[in-house]
């Protein structure tokens, strides 16, 4: 069960970063509401698809876990 949770802690971990860039992201270019260049558009399309990515990223992290339960009660049923 211990590859479930490092491998459920390393999504975690991943989803933290990808957070992170997306902080980042709008600290240097502030607010999205004014796309005013170039360089502030694509910077709103990356964060844009880091939240997609992010969000993708989660919803694998959901299924680990339900996985894991599933695997907790089969292995609970056969001891």
């Amino acid at each position: 069960m211990n590859i479930y949770k490092e491998i459920e802690q390393t999504i975690f971990d991943y989803e933290t970063y990808i957070t992170d860039i997306m902080i980042e992201i709008y600290k240097k270019h502030g607010s999205f509401s004014r796309l005013e260049n170039q360089e502030v558009e694509e910077a709103h399309q990356k964060w844009l698809k880091l939240k997609s990515l992010r969000n993708e990223i989660a919803k694998i992290r959901n299924e680990l876990q339900v996985k894991m339960l599933e695997t907790e009660e089969i292995v609970k049923s056969i001891k």
